[in-house]
């Protein structure tokens, strides 16, 4: 894969590769150098130096993500070393563009009801309603959806559907709104019975329920799980790997299978398997990065638990050809970015290196 330009990639590893404050402690030790003479860096050059500083650190197995002041003279020393050697600087490096830009996932959806034909949601104006079999809708903007029902006393089920490449959120009447991933859908009636609110989920989504006026309860079925729920913040997620993932955010959630029932607080996750076992752990709210959040989470992953879901964010198909799957990431990087930019902060690490041919990527 061609090397883009330093301006990009040093822009990628600033704004989306999180170093924080740690960051300004790289810039710092820059401006204090002392050299034997003069020295006026250029743009370039420093982009030059701080690119290399970087990719040194990256030497390690894993994208780091410092936590420490004391970061600061590990990073002087590798400065140190660099600004010293008598290589002179590499000017930026300008790839050739060969491929259509490949965006991340944008608004779309489809919405599919019992004999009617399937409508899709991204030719729907903003600040306008239709009416489509028992349920209304108005695009509230360029990323919400709002579900109304028009009959109080007649309901079908009314199933949305976000593509690979696709995210779309949902609201509905009494204020609850599902943020659904990539290759997901959303089972829903037109109205909710007196007793309970109640959808169906396949793929994965982030829920913000509210209590409505009527004290109603909320559940989601997810495969052979029941998730119910009062008012809470949680996403769940049922993907090939594994039958259920929750995470708890705020509130209260139950989670009922076949045979076992468990109880979830904020700050926890179950991950139930297809063969029954199960792990239960606790996480960091504050420190919680997720898909909602507008993050790829790489903790702890290896390069094809992150591709797969890459492929899905961006629709496109992944070969692996002798992977190193003992490398596992650290960090996160922005989901806003175009593939090319994406995968060119991936590679700063030494593990994989990545082609992009058409709509497939080749990670070696």
């Amino acid at each position: 894969m061609k090397i883009l330009n330093f301006n990009k990639i040093i822009k990628n590893i600033n704004n989306n590769i999180k170093f924080s404050s740690k960051e300004k402690i790289l810039n710092n030790w820059i401006e204090t150098v002392k050299h034997q003479q003069p020295v006026q860096w250029s743009e370039a050059e420093l982009m030059s130096i701080k690119l290399r500083i970087k990719r040194e650190i990256r030497r390690k197995r894993k994208i780091y993500r410092f936590l420490y002041a004391g970061a600061a003279m590990f990073i002087g020393l590798i400065l140190f070393s660099i600004l010293y050697r008598n290589t002179p600087f590499n000017k930026p490096i300008v790839g050739e563009e060969i491929h259509a830009q490949i965006l991340p996932a944008q608004f779309s959806g489809i919405l599919k009801q019992p004999g009617q034909k399937d409508i899709d949601l991204t030719k729907l104006k903003i600040d306008s309603s239709y009416v489509f079999a028992d349920i209304s809708l108005q695009r509230i903007d360029s990323q919400l959806i709002k579900v109304l029902p028009t009959h109080l006393h007649r309901s079908i089920l009314n199933r949305i559907v976000s593509p690979r490449g696709s995210k779309i959120s949902i609201l509905f009447a009494d204020g609850s709104m599902v943020k659904m991933n990539v290759a997901s859908e959303l089972i829903f009636p037109s109205n909710f019975n007196e007793q309970e609110r109640e959808v169906t989920l396949i793929g994965e989504a982030f829920f913000d329920i509210k209590k409505d006026s009527k004290n109603r309860g909320f559940s989601v079925q997810v495969g052979n799980n029941r998730i119910e729920v009062l008012g809470t913040k949680f996403n769940l997620s049922n993907q090939k790997d594994s039958s259920l993932k929750a995470t708890l955010y705020e509130g209260l959630i139950k989670v009922k299978t076949e045979k076992q029932e468990f109880k979830l607080a904020p700050g926890e996750e179950l991950v139930i398997h297809t063969n029954g076992q199960y792990k239960k752990s606790f996480f960091l709210k504050d420190r919680m990065v997720n898909w909602h959040d507008g993050q790829f989470n790489l903790d702890g992953k290896n390069i094809v638990q992150i591709m797969d879901e890459i492929a899905a964010w961006y629709n496109v198909e992944v070969i692996y050809k002798h992977v190193n799957l003992q490398q596992h990431y650290m960090g996160q990087v922005s989901r806003a970015l175009d593939l090319h930019s994406l995968l060119e902060t991936l590679s700063l690490v030494n593990a994989n290196t990545f082609e992009i041919k058409g709509r497939r990527i080749i990670v070696r």
